[in-house]
């Protein structure tokens, strides 16, 4: 461990932090997991108010006005169902899925399902997931146009997989099958989800004071606990100073560190995953400390790959905007940046090609903030980088085929369908260069190699679709 601090201590230090309430809340002590903010979320839009025969649920109404345009009218909704964990049995399928929240109601003689995947604490989706999801309610006897799904992760930042649902646009377009077009809704914690709720719930529609108070103390736990940014700097700082030291009382600066403590730190996430990993096979499932510091350390790690790129992704976009810009035809778009489509922390800076069928782009090869700050050292004193251009899996043999003739690099073989790849050096890690140093080798692998590339794939694709 860095500094000779075991995992166990660092845990409880920073747990320490997590734990501490910045006032009395009834749910700060818990420690909720994304089980339980379900419950507490599916309770309130549970709640209803008799009239006569009838049910009224006003806070499901309010939710339904503020996200979908369901025409609710007068509130008036039969066969009312709200499911925590909902059994997702599909043929074919061992196993069945377990959707957070399932919501179901009859309005006008018409059936719609709402489901609800909770991501509050960010956690990773799973293959065809979502897809999964909806496929289960639409042979349930839903149609599909009459089925949403309410994706809630705890920042705004976080985008679904494509793997588990592709969100039509830059990603490409969902199945017919399973595709719900806009009814698909990322509503964030800390923005959508809090705003609505101190609204609607605690100071719109006048509710009985029980709602009311539980609604405004899970608002209060919310804002200034689980998404108090002043909480979690602090605990950030302090996992920086029990690993990295301290300078005048403050933190290091993590601009200082050295390759070899930038390399333990993500081999201490990845220990630290790895004991998450045990305790989720076991019977007890999940361990909060552990939790903790892996999500702190992943917040660490954040802060250090956004230094680490910040310099490197503003001299590429000027290079690329500027000295070497990009072969443009009027139904090509190319997209430039690491955090494309959502895609945060993956070390990637892309330069999409954008048709009808989302297939083609070109990348750094992983690009870690690891990877930028160390280099990877090969002989002669040089550190190799990848870059290369590919089409993904699945996509038009036509298409697929522009690549063949371009006889650069080797061809890359294995998840990728097609690809030509490159392999490039520098005499130092491409993040201590100077700006200088840097936008001299960017400009030479641009100008020599990518602007090359991406002009001959431009060129196929008018080959291709010469009268588009």
């Amino acid at each position: 461990m860095i500094n000779d601090i075991s995992i166990e201590n660092l845990k409880n230090r920073i747990y320490k932090i997590a734990a501490k309430p910045a006032a009395y809340n009834i749910f700060a002590g818990w420690n909720m997991s994304e089980n339980d903010h379900t419950k507490i979320l599916l309770s309130l839009l549970g709640y209803y108010e008799r009239y006569g025969k009838d049910k009224i649920y006003p806070i499901l109404c309010s939710f339904i006005r503020e996200f979908t345009n369901i025409n609710i009218g007068d509130g008036t909704m039969t066969e009312v169902e709200l499911e925590f964990n909902a059994t997702a049995q599909l043929e074919n399928e061992k196993r069945p899925r377990y959707i957070d929240g399932l919501i179901t109601f009859k309005l006008n003689d018409k059936k719609y399902a709402l489901i609800i995947e909770n991501k509050i604490r960010n956690a990773g989706d799973q293959q065809n997931q979502i897809r999964d999801y909806i496929k289960y309610v639409k042979n349930q006897g839903f149609n599909l146009g009459d089925i949403w799904v309410f994706y809630l992760p705890g920042d705004s930042n976080k985008v679904v997989d494509r793997r588990s649902y592709i969100i039509e646009g830059e990603e490409g377009v969902e199945g017919e099958q399973t595709n719900i077009k806009e009814r698909f809704k990322s509503l964030a914690y800390p923005e959508e989800m809090l705003r609505w709720l101190k609204k609607d719930v605690v100071n719109g529609r006048v509710y009985p004071e029980n709602i009311v108070a539980v609604a405004r103390a899970y608002v209060d736990y919310l804002e200034n606990d689980l998404f108090n940014p002043n909480k979690e700097i602090e605990k950030q700082d302090e996992l920086i100073k029990l690993l990295f030291g301290e300078k005048d009382g403050k933190a290091v600066d993590l601009k200082d560190l050295e390759s070899e403590q930038i390399t333990m730190l993500y081999k201490t996430k990845s220990d630290v995953n790895a004991e998450r990993m045990k305790y989720r096979k076991e019977d007890s499932g999940i361990n909060d400390e552990t939790e903790v510091l892996y999500r702190t350390l992943s917040s660490v790690i954040k802060r250090l790959e956004d230094i680490a790129f910040e310099q490197f992704e503003q001299l590429s976009l000027d290079v690329l905007n500027g000295e070497y810009p990009l072969p443009e035809h009027k139904d090509v778009k190319w997209r430039v940046g690491r955090k494309l489509n959502g895609h945060l922390g993956k070390g990637f800076l892309q330069l999409r090609l954008v048709d009808e069928y989302n297939t083609c782009h070109l990348e750094w090869h992983v690009i870690s903030a690891d990877m930028l700050l160390n280099g990877v050292k090969k002989k002669d004193n040089k550190y190799e980088y990848k870059v290369h251009i590919h089409m993904e899996g699945g996509c038009k043999p036509e298409l697929k085929s522009c690549l063949d003739d371009i006889d650069v690099g080797d061809k890359e073989e294995g998840r990728v369908m097609s690809g030509k790849q490159m392999r490039v050096t520098a005499d130092k890690p491409l993040a201590k260069m100077d700006n200088k140093e840097l936008h001299t080798y960017l400009s030479k692998l641009y100008g020599e190699t990518i602007s090359s590339w991406c002009k001959m794939v431009v060129d196929k694709y008018r080959e291709y679709a010469p009268n588009r």
